[in-house]
This record gives C-alpha cells, structure tokens and sequence, in this order.
C-alpha cells in the first residue's frame, strides 16, 4: 500500500506548516481505513489482535521476572510495547554486554499497530499483573498516537504543540515525545543538584563536556550551578530536534570512541542502526516505580490524617482497611528512603567515577521495595 504524497486538501499547507508530515498522516490514515473496510482487511486486524495477545502471553512466560518481581516483559517501554513486534531474549538473559531485559524488535504499521496494542493489553490484565483501568488508558494512547496523523503525544500540551514548539513544551514539562523523562527529576528533598549535573548514563560525551565546561567556567562547581547551568540532556534534545535522526546518528557514532576511550562499554541503545532492532531496559524504570509507590503511601497517610482531623474516623479506619498493605509498609519506606537520601548525600560529594557503588546500593534498596509493595 502506497500514499500519494503530491494529494492535498484545501488546508494542507496550513497543517503541514504547523504540524510537519501531517499531509502524509492524514493520507496514510485515509488508505488504511479504506483497507479496514474491506473484508480481508477485517480479517487482518482480528489476526492482528490474536497474534498481539500471543506474543504477550509468551514474552511474559519466557522473559521471566527481574530481580523486583516485576515481568521483564511488562519493563519494555509501553509505546514499545504498542507499536513493535517484541521478542523478549529467554529469562531475559543474552550475550549482549548487560544482557538482561534485553529484547529484539519490529515496527509495526501505523493504524494497524493499534490493534496488536489490543491483543498484547488483554493479555497484560488477563496475567493480573496490569489492572483494567491501566490497560485500558494505555490502550487509549496506543490507538491515539497510531491513528493521529500529526504525529505521538503523552500529553495534551505535546498534542496541541506545533512541531517548531515541540522541544521547548517538551523542555518546560521535562517530557520527550515518547513520555519520558528528558533529565532526571530533582529528588525532592536535600540540596538541588547543578543542572549540569542532572544526566542519564546514555548522555552524549559531547555534551557532558560542554555542559560542565559552561557551568564551571561561570562560576560553579559539582555542588552549585554557575551563571550558565544548562543539562547535557537539553542539549542532546536540541540537538536531535534540529538535525534529526541523522544528525542523532552521527552523535551516536562519534560517542562510540569517546566512551571506550574512557573505558566505558556503550549500550545497544548508544549504537546506530542495532538500536532499532535490538531493546534495552529503562535505566530509569525501577526509580520511577520507586518514586510513584512512595507517592501512593504518602497520599494515602494525607487522606488517613485529613479524615482524622475532620473526626471521620470511620472513613479513615475504612481507607485503612482497604489499603492494610500498603499502610503497613508507611514505616518501611521511611527507613528505606531516610537511608537512600543518605546515600545519595554520600554520592554527590564524590567525584562521578566514584559514584557507581553508592548508585547500585540505591538501586538495589528500590528495587527491594518495589518487591515489597508488589508482593503485598
């Protein structure tokens, strides 16, 4: 199936001027919903829908647990998850430097991926491990993002967005296109981290030097920002925005070196070309489950406590009883971040290179948590 690109309508230039490609969306769609009216169009996307249930079923059975409890499979980014064919390595273990999570993947259609995306969320909740209310909002951003012809949006800010103010209300809410975050949020508690500090481990050399070099030489250091304090993420994003994937590319191939110089392995998601077929872990996902459980105790012991200042005791011993769980694990949070915001304390005042022992400790006290509040 082609798409006649030289077709417009009569506010083609208009849209296509705000919303770059939307033309091409907009005619792609048209061709598919035609296809869809047909009767082997019917029976390809029911065949759709089964083999997306299928492929779910068996990642989540062959890809295994991680050491959280959490299912590798379900560790795949969901617009992944959504869009591409995935073949998740068995038990998550492959001779890939850091192998485990690590996954093969396809792209699949747009249109048609949303009815793969339909098959793999039944799954997902058919295993319990995915509530209906989160399948089915992910469900609607998978259909959303398939069939809008200007192109994925996590949010309504991003939707609304032309495409020349796409990076700067991505900047501003600190969310990429596919809903992650751009630089790593400030904890919340202790000192503010220099922005320049503020870096994924898949940061660009190029921009880590950079980024260090403009705070330090305006004044600031590791601990404090300078008068120029700018993440080596925002110019990683910039970047990528003003020479594309190809421009992305060429970053990607010219870090290579630079990292094994400095005795760095680079990740399957740092090398051109691999990248798009073979999948990486989220470095950021187990703190972000993290980060979301303490919100969910921390809510909870608002309503508790507001309930209780109003005299409602019946209504707080009920939240209670329908969260014991959770409510049980107030106190071991507390312990566990007290000793996590000691040990990120610890790590700051080090130099980075030092840093990676204190990190894994980190790690691994979130993901024990994690399990804790996964099991109950």
């Amino acid at each position: 199936m082609t798409v006649d690109f030289t077709k417009k309508g009569e506010w083609s230039s208009v849209t296509n001027t705000l919303f770059v490609f939307s033309n091409a969306g907009i005619q792609g769609i048209r061709k598919n919903l035609a296809v869809l009216r047909t009767s082997r169009g019917k029976k390809f996307a029911a065949g759709l829908v089964a083999s997306g249930f299928a492929g779910a079923v068996t990642n989540m059975l062959v890809g295994g647990e991680d050491d959280d409890g959490e299912l590798l499979y379900l560790k795949i980014p969901d617009h992944i998850r959504d869009s591409h064919l995935c073949i998740i390595h068995p038990n998550g273990d492959t001779p890939i430097p850091g192998g485990k999570g690590h996954y093969f993947k396809l792209p699949l259609g747009y249109g048609w991926s949303s009815f793969w995306a339909l098959g793999s969320r039944i799954a997902e909740v058919a295993s319990g491990r995915v509530s209906v209310l989160e399948a089915s909002a992910g469900l609607v951003r998978a259909i959303g993002d398939s069939w809008n012809p200007i192109g994925v949006a996590p949010d309504i800010w991003q939707f609304l967005s032309p495409t020349l103010t796409d990076p700067l209300v991505q900047h501003a809410t600190n969310t990429s296109w596919a809903g992650n975050p751009i630089m790593p949020e400030h904890p919340g508690y202790g000192l503010e981290i220099p922005d320049s500090q503020r870096h994924f481990k898949s940061v660009s050399k190029g921009s880590e030097w950079i980024a260090k070099w403009l705070n330090t030489v305006t004044g600031g250091d590791e601990v404090e920002g300078g008068l120029v304090d700018v993440s080596p993420e925002t110019f990683d994003h910039f970047f990528e925005f003003l020479t594309g994937s190809a421009g992305a590319a060429a970053q990607r191939t010219v870090d290579i070196p630079l990292k094994l110089a400095n005795g760095e392995i680079p990740k399957i998601s740092e090398i051109p070309v691999l990248r798009t077929f073979v999948g990486t872990p989220s470095e950021w996902f187990v703190s972000k489950t993290y980060y979301a459980n303490r919100d969910n105790i921390e809510r909870l012991k608002k309503r508790v406590d507001l309930y209780q200042e109003r005299g409602e005791n019946k209504k707080a011993h009920e939240m209670v009883q329908n969260n014991q769980k959770l409510w049980g694990l107030r106190y071991t949070f507390k312990s566990t971040d007290k000793r996590i915001r000691e040990l990120r304390k610890t790590a700051r005042a080090l130099p980075e290179k030092d840093q990676a022992p204190y990190l894994e400790r980190i790690d691994k006290l979130q993901r024990r948590f994690n399990r804790l509040v996964g099991d109950g």
